[in-house]
Parts: structure tokens; sequence; C-alpha cells
């Protein structure tokens, strides 16, 4: 597709998590009529995927564990001035309609500490019941807060993915979307040596509907101090905040209708020398422009860990 095309812009923004629920609908509707252009939407894809499979193909060549089909449906990841590859397998990309493609890449290998797992800097599960969730965008590090929200045990149908508790993204009703936030400290919590990445893994799920869900992870490391930090950068378009962060990464994951599962997102975000701070957002949708038809979406199990450095040969 000539890169003049308007609905380039539109595909990449998508592909960022950025796109409206207008131009998603017209994306819907482009790739619905025009085989072209889902060619050439497939071909997107698969180039911005395959850059990534490259540069970690000899980290994973022998790697007997990459993620089931079923695990992601679209990624993306990339820095200021330069582009860091997927951080795992996509497949079965679908918006809405009968149109998928099948896009691959390798998951990086984590840090490997002591123990039986990688190196977990923040692990959530929302089973401290006396945690006080703050409306807005945190005013210190190490602290969750959002939009309205309240962490539940089970209900009805809902079970937890991870222990007893879960957070309840009330419905959104001023904006499309839901969302959470917290600020990770690296001056007070450095990585360990060498280890310039970290792996965000969230879990969501819908409240059983009729409609379709969108989830989004954003996350960005600065070498500014969280006083500094406007907000807007995390919540709004990527230009400014392009000028602003070390790196950033986003990831937008839809949820087809009449879902009842949890749905777990991840992604690598690259955290260079000098990074003081790293924000993460985290958002839930409901994609009706009605906001008395949203509903609750439920997130559990966040985690962020280490990726293990590059060794080289």
């Amino acid at each position: 597709m000539n890169s003049d095309d308007p609905r380039y812009e539109l595909i990449r923004r998508h592909h960022d998590g950025e796109a409206s629920l207008d131009e998603i609908a017209q994306l819907e509707a482009d790739l619905s009529e025009d085989a072209a252009f889902r060619e050439a939407y497939v071909r997107y894809l698969n180039l911005d995927v395959a850059l990534g499979s490259i540069a970690y193909d000899r980290l994973t060549r022998n790697e007997d564990s990459r993620p089931p089909l079923s695990t992601a449906l679209s990624t993306s990841s990339s820095g200021r001035s330069y582009r860091r590859p997927l951080s795992a397998a996509a497949a079965g990309f679908a918006i809405g309609i009968c149109c998928t493609s099948i896009v691959w890449a390798y998951a990086i290998p984590r840090y490997q500490s002591a123990g039986s797992g990688g190196l977990t800097i923040v692990s959530q599960s929302f089973e401290d019941i006396s945690m006080k969730w703050l409306f807005g965008f945190p005013k210190q590090t190490g602290q969750w807060s959002g939009d309205a929200a309240h962490v539940v045990t089970a209900e009805g149908s809902v079970f937890p993915k991870s222990g007893t508790h879960m957070l309840r993204f009330e419905p959104a009703t001023s904006e499309l979307f839901s969302r959470a936030h917290y600020i990770l400290d690296l001056a007070k919590n450095p990585l360990p040596p060498g280890v310039r990445q970290v792996r965000l893994a969230a879990s969501f799920r819908p409240t059983r509907s009729e409609r379709k869900s969108r989830y989004l992870l954003r996350v960005a490391s600065f070498a500014q101090k969280i006083n500094e930090i406007d907000p807007r950068w995390m919540i709004e378009s990527w230009s400014e905040l392009d000028d602003q962060a070390l790196a950033r990464a986003a990831r937008g994951f839809p949820v087809l209708a009449d879902t009842d599962e949890w749905q777990t997102v991840s992604l690598t975000v690259d955290v260079p020398d000098g990074s003081q701070i790293l924000v993460v957002s985290l958002w839930a949708a409901t994609m009706d422009g009605k906001a008395e038809n949203r509903l609750p979406h439920y997130l559990d199990d966040v985690s962020l860990t280490c990726v293990e450095p590059e060794m080289l040969p």
C-alpha cells in the first residue's frame, strides 16, 4: 500500500493502540470491503514482526516454550529514536470481522534469578484488602490509582484470575476507556546489571455481553522525576510522549463479543540508561459509543518482570 494513503496512518494508529472508536469502525469497514487493503494490512503486521524476530532469532532458536496461538492478538513496541521487536507471538488478529491473519514473533527469555522464575519487580494481584484506590494519576511512586475502580472478590460467574481478589473497573462514562496507572521508582528499585528491558503482563476479563471489548497497555521510561511528568503524555496521543520519554511501548488487544474468559496481555519495553521512573497505564473499554451500554471490566495478576539481556557470542 502506498505510504501516502491515509489508511496507512489508520493502520499504524490501530497497531499502536491510539485509534478512536470511530477510527476502529472505519478500519473494520475498509478491511471487510477491500481485499487489496486486507493484504496490505497483513503485510504491514508481518513486516513489523519479521524485523523483530530477526533480531531475536538466535536467542529463541532452541526455545521449546513458544506462546500458544491464542495468547496474543496484536503488539507494538518502539522507543523514541529506535524500534524494538515485539514481545510475544501474535496470532488470529481479529477486529470484529472474519478477517484473520497469522503473524509470528518469538518470546524474549526473561532474566533468571536464583529461583524458579524470572526476576519479578512488581507483582499485583490485589490481595491486600486494605489497599486504597486513589482517583486520578499517581502522585507518588509505588502507588496504584486511576479512574473509578474497586477491589472485589468473585462476582456472579466472574472469579479472580489469581488469588481471591481482583480489580473491577467501573463502566466509563465521560470517555470510552477506564484506566489504571502505576509508577515504578527505578532509582530506588534499580534493575540488575545489564538488564535494559522489562516485560509487563496483565490479565483482563470483560463482563460477558454481546459487545466487543478492548484492552490497552501503555508503558514509558523517563529520565524525569514523577513531579515532572504530565499525565496527558500517557493518556492522549504519542506525539509529545515521543519527545519526553526515553522509550515507550503500547499494545492494543481487541476481544470479541460474548467472551467470558480472562485475557492475558503482555509487552516488552526498553529501560535505557538514565531512566528514573517507569510509568504503566492499563486501559479497558466496552466498544460502544453509548455510555449506558458500557459494562464493568476486571483486572488481575499484573506483573513487571526483567528481560534477560542478549548474550554476546
